[in-house]
Protein backbone atom coordinates (compact mmCIF):
# COMPACT_ATOMS: atom_id res chain seq x y z
CA UNK A 1 0.00 0.00 0.00
CA UNK A 2 1.84 3.53 -1.03
CA UNK A 3 1.58 6.06 1.46
CA UNK A 4 0.21 9.14 0.32
CA UNK A 5 -0.45 12.97 1.45
CA UNK A 6 -2.60 15.64 -0.20
CA UNK A 7 -2.21 19.49 0.52
CA UNK A 8 -3.99 22.14 -1.26
CA UNK A 9 -7.57 22.76 -2.67
CA UNK A 10 -8.92 20.09 -4.47
CA UNK A 11 -10.47 22.11 -7.62
CA UNK A 12 -6.98 23.66 -7.89
CA UNK A 13 -4.49 22.00 -10.49
CA UNK A 14 -3.46 18.74 -9.35
CA UNK A 15 0.26 17.69 -9.58
CA UNK A 16 2.18 14.76 -8.47
CA UNK A 17 5.38 14.71 -6.69
CA UNK A 18 7.74 11.78 -7.25
CA UNK A 19 10.84 11.81 -4.62
CA UNK A 20 14.21 10.38 -6.17
CA UNK A 21 16.57 8.55 -3.35
CA UNK A 22 14.75 5.58 -1.97
CA UNK A 23 15.76 6.03 1.75
CA UNK A 24 14.19 9.75 1.88
CA UNK A 25 10.74 9.24 0.11
CA UNK A 26 8.45 12.05 -0.18
CA UNK A 27 9.09 13.57 3.15
CA UNK A 28 11.30 16.21 2.91
CA UNK A 29 9.96 17.94 -0.12
CA UNK A 30 6.50 17.97 2.07
CA UNK A 31 8.29 19.60 5.07
CA UNK A 32 9.82 22.42 2.88
CA UNK A 33 7.53 23.30 -0.04
CA UNK A 34 3.67 21.63 1.11
CA UNK A 35 2.76 25.20 2.87
CA UNK A 36 4.41 27.22 -0.09
CA UNK A 37 2.53 25.35 -2.77
CA UNK A 38 -0.91 24.61 -1.40
CA UNK A 39 -1.58 28.14 -2.20
CA UNK A 40 -2.29 27.52 -5.72
CA UNK A 41 -2.21 23.76 -6.55
CA UNK A 42 -3.39 20.59 -5.13
CA UNK A 43 -0.06 18.97 -4.34
CA UNK A 44 -0.14 15.04 -3.95
CA UNK A 45 3.16 13.48 -2.75
CA UNK A 46 3.31 9.95 -2.55
CA UNK A 47 6.09 7.22 -0.71
CA UNK A 48 7.05 4.96 -4.03
CA UNK A 49 6.37 1.22 -3.16
CA UNK A 50 8.29 0.15 -0.17
CA UNK A 51 9.88 3.36 0.54
CA UNK A 52 9.43 5.02 3.89
CA UNK A 53 5.90 5.17 4.99
CA UNK A 54 4.80 2.51 2.32
CA UNK A 55 4.26 -0.97 2.98
CA UNK A 56 7.62 -2.60 2.54
CA UNK A 57 8.23 -4.85 -0.50
CA UNK A 58 7.40 -8.22 0.22
CA UNK A 59 10.22 -10.82 -0.40
CA UNK A 60 7.93 -12.69 -3.35
CA UNK A 61 7.05 -9.33 -4.69
CA UNK A 62 8.12 -8.58 -8.26
CA UNK A 63 9.00 -4.92 -8.63
CA UNK A 64 10.90 -2.58 -11.62
CA UNK A 65 10.48 0.59 -12.73
CA UNK A 66 7.48 0.00 -14.72
CA UNK A 67 5.57 -0.66 -11.57
CA UNK A 68 6.47 2.55 -10.69
CA UNK A 69 4.43 4.14 -13.43
CA UNK A 70 1.80 2.12 -12.84
CA UNK A 71 1.22 2.77 -9.17
CA UNK A 72 0.94 6.48 -9.97
CA UNK A 73 -1.25 6.00 -12.60
CA UNK A 74 -3.75 3.81 -10.30
CA UNK A 75 -3.40 6.62 -8.36
CA UNK A 76 -4.25 8.89 -10.64
CA UNK A 77 -7.87 6.52 -11.19
CA UNK A 78 -8.59 5.82 -7.26
CA UNK A 79 -8.48 9.79 -7.03
CA UNK A 80 -10.30 10.40 -9.93
CA UNK A 81 -7.91 13.22 -11.23
CA UNK A 82 -8.26 13.09 -15.45
CA UNK A 83 -4.75 14.38 -15.92
CA UNK A 84 -2.09 15.85 -13.79
CA UNK A 85 1.08 17.54 -13.90
CA UNK A 86 4.55 16.05 -12.58
CA UNK A 87 7.57 17.33 -10.24
CA UNK A 88 10.22 14.90 -10.83
CA UNK A 89 13.45 14.94 -8.59
CA UNK A 90 16.79 12.94 -8.90
CA UNK A 91 15.57 9.34 -9.88
CA UNK A 92 11.96 10.70 -9.91
CA UNK A 93 12.72 12.70 -12.89
CA UNK A 94 13.30 9.78 -14.87
CA UNK A 95 10.11 7.81 -13.31
CA UNK A 96 8.31 11.30 -14.23
CA UNK A 97 9.36 11.09 -17.55
CA UNK A 98 8.74 7.33 -18.38
CA UNK A 99 5.37 7.74 -16.82
CA UNK A 100 4.69 11.14 -19.39
CA UNK A 101 5.92 8.71 -22.25
CA UNK A 102 3.89 5.96 -21.24
CA UNK A 103 0.69 7.45 -20.27
CA UNK A 104 1.09 11.15 -22.00
CA UNK A 105 -2.98 11.37 -21.95
CA UNK A 106 -2.50 11.80 -18.57
CA UNK A 107 -0.20 14.06 -17.89
CA UNK A 108 -0.47 17.78 -18.44
CA UNK A 109 3.37 19.23 -17.67
CA UNK A 110 6.26 18.83 -16.53
CA UNK A 111 9.08 19.75 -14.04
CA UNK A 112 11.82 17.80 -13.75
CA UNK A 113 14.53 19.06 -10.85
CA UNK A 114 17.95 17.59 -11.39
CA UNK A 115 17.04 14.68 -12.88
CA UNK A 116 18.83 11.88 -14.11
CA UNK A 117 17.37 10.88 -17.09
CA UNK A 118 20.51 8.54 -18.14
CA UNK A 119 22.28 7.27 -15.25
CA UNK A 120 25.20 6.39 -17.02
CA UNK A 121 25.75 10.35 -18.15
CA UNK A 122 25.14 11.08 -14.40
CA UNK A 123 27.16 8.36 -12.99
CA UNK A 124 30.19 9.94 -15.40
CA UNK A 125 29.58 13.32 -14.06
CA UNK A 126 29.05 12.70 -10.18
CA UNK A 127 32.35 10.27 -10.33
CA UNK A 128 34.39 13.94 -11.87
CA UNK A 129 32.83 15.79 -8.50
CA UNK A 130 34.20 12.81 -6.15
CA UNK A 131 37.31 13.40 -7.69
CA UNK A 132 37.79 16.55 -7.12
CA UNK A 133 36.41 16.25 -3.53
CA UNK A 134 38.54 13.17 -2.95
CA UNK A 135 41.48 15.55 -4.13
CA UNK A 136 40.60 18.05 -2.36
CA UNK A 137 41.29 16.04 1.20
CA UNK A 138 44.34 14.53 -0.27
CA UNK A 139 43.36 11.12 -1.84
CA UNK A 140 45.25 11.23 -4.79
CA UNK A 141 44.62 7.55 -5.40
CA UNK A 142 40.98 8.09 -4.99
CA UNK A 143 40.68 10.89 -7.13
CA UNK A 144 42.91 9.12 -9.79
CA UNK A 145 40.12 6.04 -10.16
CA UNK A 146 37.34 8.48 -10.03
CA UNK A 147 38.74 10.13 -12.97
CA UNK A 148 39.79 7.18 -14.77
CA UNK A 149 36.32 5.44 -14.58
CA UNK A 150 34.53 8.63 -15.94
CA UNK A 151 36.52 8.42 -18.73
CA UNK A 152 35.88 4.67 -19.26
CA UNK A 153 34.71 3.81 -22.75
CA UNK A 154 31.56 4.86 -23.52
CA UNK A 155 30.55 1.03 -24.29
CA UNK A 156 31.41 0.12 -20.35
CA UNK A 157 28.01 -0.84 -19.00
CA UNK A 158 26.09 1.45 -16.99
CA UNK A 159 25.41 -0.68 -13.97
CA UNK A 160 29.17 -1.64 -13.85
CA UNK A 161 29.55 1.83 -13.95
CA UNK A 162 26.62 2.67 -11.29
CA UNK A 163 28.24 -0.30 -9.24
CA UNK A 164 31.95 1.46 -8.86
CA UNK A 165 30.24 5.02 -8.16
CA UNK A 166 28.10 3.49 -5.28
CA UNK A 167 31.75 2.41 -4.36
CA UNK A 168 33.23 5.69 -4.61
CA UNK A 169 30.66 7.53 -2.59
CA UNK A 170 31.07 5.23 0.01
CA UNK A 171 34.39 5.68 0.57
CA UNK A 172 33.96 9.90 0.92
CA UNK A 173 31.98 9.24 4.20
CA UNK A 174 30.11 12.57 5.79
CA UNK A 175 32.59 14.06 2.46
CA UNK A 176 29.83 12.74 0.33
CA UNK A 177 26.92 15.29 1.16
CA UNK A 178 29.38 17.78 -0.22
CA UNK A 179 28.56 16.74 -4.09
CA UNK A 180 24.67 17.08 -2.53
CA UNK A 181 24.80 20.00 -0.77
CA UNK A 182 26.23 23.83 -1.85
CA UNK A 183 25.37 25.87 1.09
CA UNK A 184 26.91 25.32 4.45
CA UNK A 185 25.21 23.28 6.06
CA UNK A 186 25.91 19.99 4.63
CA UNK A 187 23.52 17.86 6.91
CA UNK A 188 20.78 19.65 5.34
CA UNK A 189 18.89 16.67 3.81
CA UNK A 190 20.20 14.48 7.33
CA UNK A 191 18.65 16.86 10.07
CA UNK A 192 15.08 16.82 8.11
CA UNK A 193 15.15 13.09 8.74
CA UNK A 194 17.00 13.15 12.11
CA UNK A 195 13.86 15.70 13.01
CA UNK A 196 10.97 13.02 11.35
CA UNK A 197 8.74 10.95 13.54
CA UNK A 198 9.62 8.24 11.98
CA UNK A 199 11.58 4.88 13.15
CA UNK A 200 14.54 4.25 11.76
CA UNK A 201 13.43 1.08 10.23
CA UNK A 202 11.35 3.08 7.90
CA UNK A 203 14.50 4.99 6.61
CA UNK A 204 15.85 1.70 5.51
CA UNK A 205 12.67 0.22 4.02
CA UNK A 206 14.30 2.08 0.63
CA UNK A 207 17.08 -0.12 0.27
CA UNK A 208 15.36 -3.17 -0.92
CA UNK A 209 13.44 -0.83 -3.27
CA UNK A 210 16.67 0.27 -4.99
CA UNK A 211 18.12 -2.91 -4.66
CA UNK A 212 15.06 -4.77 -6.68
CA UNK A 213 15.41 -1.57 -9.34
CA UNK A 214 18.96 -2.04 -10.16
CA UNK A 215 18.69 -5.69 -10.40
CA UNK A 216 15.75 -5.40 -12.98
CA UNK A 217 18.40 -3.39 -14.64
CA UNK A 218 15.71 -0.98 -16.92
CA UNK A 219 16.44 1.89 -15.04
CA UNK A 220 19.82 1.80 -16.71
CA UNK A 221 18.72 2.53 -20.27
CA UNK A 222 19.02 5.61 -21.03
CA UNK A 223 15.49 8.50 -21.99
CA UNK A 224 17.46 11.00 -23.56
CA UNK A 225 17.00 9.04 -26.93
CA UNK A 226 13.52 9.27 -26.38
CA UNK A 227 13.33 12.92 -25.96
CA UNK A 228 11.77 14.06 -29.54
CA UNK A 229 8.33 11.32 -27.82
CA UNK A 230 7.65 14.12 -24.47
CA UNK A 231 4.77 16.07 -25.63
CA UNK A 232 4.33 17.84 -22.53
CA UNK A 233 5.61 21.35 -22.10
CA UNK A 234 8.54 20.95 -19.45
CA UNK A 235 10.68 23.20 -17.34
CA UNK A 236 13.89 21.63 -16.18
CA UNK A 237 15.05 23.28 -12.80
CA UNK A 238 19.15 23.20 -12.50
CA UNK A 239 20.76 23.57 -9.30
CA UNK A 240 24.23 24.99 -10.43
CA UNK A 241 26.55 22.93 -8.64
CA UNK A 242 24.42 19.53 -9.08
CA UNK A 243 25.93 16.90 -11.33
CA UNK A 244 23.18 14.33 -11.64
CA UNK A 245 20.87 16.66 -14.37
CA UNK A 246 24.87 16.63 -16.38
CA UNK A 247 25.08 19.18 -19.05
CA UNK A 248 24.72 16.51 -22.05
CA UNK A 249 21.23 15.43 -20.65
CA UNK A 250 20.26 19.47 -20.46
CA UNK A 251 21.20 20.09 -24.15
CA UNK A 252 20.07 17.03 -25.57
CA UNK A 253 16.25 18.12 -23.78
CA UNK A 254 16.86 21.70 -25.25
CA UNK A 255 17.37 20.39 -29.04
CA UNK A 256 14.63 17.89 -28.67
CA UNK A 257 12.49 20.22 -27.33
CA UNK A 258 13.32 23.67 -28.08
CA UNK A 259 10.39 25.53 -25.88
CA UNK A 260 11.76 23.75 -22.94
CA UNK A 261 12.04 26.33 -20.03
CA UNK A 262 15.42 25.85 -17.85
CA UNK A 263 16.17 27.43 -14.39
CA UNK A 264 19.34 27.79 -13.12
CA UNK A 265 19.47 28.34 -9.12
CA UNK A 266 22.54 29.72 -8.73
CA UNK A 267 22.58 28.95 -4.73
CA UNK A 268 22.33 25.25 -4.98
CA UNK A 269 24.07 21.84 -5.50
CA UNK A 270 20.84 18.50 -6.09
CA UNK A 271 18.47 19.89 -3.63
CA UNK A 272 17.08 22.94 -4.93
CA UNK A 273 13.47 22.70 -3.55
CA UNK A 274 15.49 22.74 -0.08
CA UNK A 275 18.61 25.21 -0.12
CA UNK A 276 16.77 28.05 -2.32
CA UNK A 277 12.48 27.12 -1.07
CA UNK A 278 10.93 30.31 -2.11
CA UNK A 279 12.42 30.70 -5.55
CA UNK A 280 11.76 27.40 -5.91
CA UNK A 281 7.85 27.51 -5.00
CA UNK A 282 7.86 30.55 -7.24
CA UNK A 283 8.93 28.78 -10.26
CA UNK A 284 6.56 26.07 -9.40
CA UNK A 285 3.69 28.02 -8.97
CA UNK A 286 4.65 30.72 -12.24
CA UNK A 287 4.88 27.07 -14.58
CA UNK A 288 1.88 25.04 -13.16
CA UNK A 289 -0.43 27.23 -11.33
Amino acid sequence: MLHVEEFGDPAAPAVLYLHGGPGMGAFHFESIQAERLRTGLRLISVDQRGVLRSAPIADEEAFGVMDIVSDCDALRELLGIEHWSLIGHSFGGYAALLYAMTRPDAVDRLVLENAALDLGSSARSLLRVAAMEYGAHGDRTQARGCLALAHSPADTPVASLWADLTLKLAGLGDLRDNLYIHGENKRLVADIMAGSPFPDAWWQRGGVHHSRLVSEGRMFTSLADRLKEVRQRTLLIKGRYDAVMAGDQIAKYLEAKPETELSIFPHSSHFTHLEEPDRFSREILGFLG
